[in-house]
């Protein structure tokens, strides 16, 4: 009765394997701990009646913040099975965002992991008249904290146990009434054009899209997965939180952010999700370990590199000689890459919520790393997949199961499905630009090819028309200049010609500078040495080989300080604020043909 929901599903896994299965494994104080999926639902159970006895109506909206640990996963689904909608947002985000975020979902109640979160909380308090109670799970550095509005997660749990004492069976009775047509979350977007937009995701909508998600990847039941992105992305709570509740996967969440890679390590996965900047920053850390290699290290990875090339781009389809290749490679060179990165047991992998550098993908996919993009929004995911065998770098892969999309004349991508957002919180204007005759207008452009893989160019607000009047999507370019090893990010723009903003990726720099003996102090300093800025136009000369005349980057500036999102150059998932940064740094043409800014921030002029 009333659909799939999250909460029926987490009963249905607890009913199934009991104590029988672990649900979650945390490391904390550098152990593994565990918990089956009998703890699971109790933990969830006393979390939610927890905070029906302290006021949580239905509808209500409530605030988590934190890194991903199992507390983020039964708050999350303690909030849902009390009838409330989560809403989640990065960690961190500063107070003003988090203020914003609070005020805009009408949140009356937060959940957040440590002393720096509950900080936040205390210091914009007093313009939020809404929030009844902010409870907190880890209490170091708090034992003095007396504000009234604090409350540790333990006497939450001990409420929501003497709840279940006096109305027994209440919980389950709260299950059964959940329905698949209800709102169970409030997410964010990144914010790129603006303040970020609250949307409002079913039961149905995200369920279909953890199917979705599980029929493409091939996941297995018996798979580990890692829980390290941010939940507030609709792809990571999607892709983590998901398709373990929906398939009843192992979830391992490492110790902090700071260990990411050395649990992953650990643990060896079978599923993982990294953003295109991450997959980006471990084909650096590739390059740098094999120029810092022997010279029997480095003449195997010019033998077998080719070889992983040839395979991806023929789909596995070789002949007997270089399958052989392929062999001996393995052995002596991609698998103990792989076990380094802790991805030597991943069967499936995936990148999305931007463009990766087609070098970058078509590297990890040569060295056996099945990676394949996909492509959605908050709104909708996921809209594409690359399918096995069909992997084409330039595309994002075909529309998922029962997924339409088309092109509109304008050039945007439109897609109908039943993973799709109800609306926009607080926002008709922008529900009625976005949902159109059943249609999501994604606002990026892209087309179709033949075969009806979707390729996407990047916002549709962005693509520049040439002088002979052809379309150009500056973030191509960006892409293939992000796949240099000293190169960590890059904005491109026009202005009679391409002219590039670029970030250096100051761990390669650095190095290369020692091994040059050029001397410097800061990271500011270094980007503006002239051997660097000769070391980046040799970047730029090798992209332009590949780049039609008037798509050439004619112009370039080093940043003497990387992008920030604090600075709100970036969104909190990493995404480039463009039309900001344009508007921040005034772009123009000094007499040298390198670009200088109206901030000073330190170019050669």
């Amino acid at each position: 009765m009333g659909g799939e929901t999250w909460p029926k599903l987490l009963q249905e896994k607890a009913t199934k394997y009991d104590r029988k299965k672990i649900a979650l494994r945390h490391k904390e104080f550098g152990v593994w701990k565990e918990y089956t999926w009998k703890d699971y639902y109790d933990r969830v159970k006393e979390v939610s009646l927890g905070l029906i006895g302290l006021g949580l109506k239905p509808r209500d909206k409530v605030m988590i913040l934190g890194y991903n640990d199992p507390h983020f996963y039964w708050a999350i689904l303690g909030v849902v099975a009390g009838q409330g909608v989560a809403t989640c947002f990065p960690p961190d985000a500063t107070p003003e965002e988090t203020k914003y975020i609070l005020q805009q979902s009408d949140s009356t109640f937060a959940i957040v992991q440590d002393q720096e979160q509950v900080e936040k909380l205390l210091e914009i308090k007093g313009d939020l008249n809404k929030l009844a109670k902010i409870i907190y799970w880890n209490p170091k550095g708090m034992v003095d904290y007396q504000d009234p509005l604090l409350l540790s997660f333990q006497p939450l749990l001990q409420k929501g146990k003497e709840f279940e004492t006096n109305h027994p069976g209440f919980f389950e009775q709260l299950i059964g009434q959940s329905r698949e047509e209800d709102i169970a979350l409030l997410l964010y977007t990144s914010g790129v054009k603006g303040d970020p937009k609250g949307v409002l995701l079913t039961h149905k909508a995200g369920i279909s899209s953890a199917r979705k998600s599980i029929s493409s990847a091939s996941l297995k039941e018996d798979f580990e997965i890692f829980s390290h992105l941010p939940i507030a992305w609709f792809s990571a709570f999607t892709l983590e939180l998901g398709v373990h509740l929906v398939h009843g996967l192992t979830v391992n969440f490492p110790e902090g952010p700071e260990t990411v890679l050395a649990d992953l390590r650990e643990i060896g996965p079978h599923f993982v999700m990294f953003t295109p900047r991450q997959w980006e920053s471990l084909v650096r850390q590739i390059q740098i370990r094999v120029g810092n290699a022997g010279l029997l290290k480095r003449l195997c990875y010019r033998l077998f590199l080719p070889i992983g090339y040839e395979r991806f781009e023929k789909g596995g389809q070789v002949n007997l000689f270089s399958k052989f290749l392929f062999f001996m490679g393995s052995g002596l060179l991609f698998r103990p890459l792989k076990d380094k990165l802790g991805l030597l047991r991943v069967k499936s992998a995936i990148t999305g919520g931007a463009s990766i550098s087609p070098e970058s993908f078509r590297f990890l996919n040569a060295l056996g790393i099945n990676l394949k993009q996909t492509y959605g929004l908050v709104e909708m995911n996921p809209i594409s997949w690359q399918e096995a065998g069909d992997v084409k770098g330039e595309s994002v892969g075909k529309g998922v199961a029962d997924t339409e999309i088309k092109i509109s004349e304008e050039g945007e991508i439109l897609a109908k499905g039943d993973q799709m957002l109800q609306g926009y919180y607080k926002n008709p204007g922008a529900t009625r630009a976005t949902l159109r005759d059943g249609w999501v207008y994604t606002g990026d452009a892209g087309t179709l090819d033949k075969d009806g893989n979707l390729i996407c160019w990047g916002r549709l607000a962005d693509m520049i028309s040439l002088p002979k009047g052809e379309k150009f999507s500056p973030p191509s370019v960006e892409d293939k200049l992000r796949f240099n090893m000293y190169i960590k990010d890059v904005v491109v723009v026009w202005e009679n010609s391409l002219m590039a903003l670029i970030q250096l990726d100051f761990e390669t720099v650095s190095k290369w500078a020692e091994r040059n003996n050029i001397p410097y102090m800061t990271f500011s300093d270094l980007s503006q040495k002239s051997q660097v800025y000769e070391l980046i136009g040799q970047a730029i000369q090798e992209v332009n080989q590949t780049l039609p005349e008037e798509a050439k980057v004619a112009r370039y500036f080093l940043l003497n300080k990387p992008f920030s999102a604090d600075e709100s150059e970036l969104t909190r998932s990493g995404k480039l604020r463009r039309d900001f940064i344009i508007e921040k740094y005034g772009l123009c043409v000094t007499k040298d043909n390198r670009i200088s800014y109206k901030e000073n921030l330190g170019g050669q002029e």
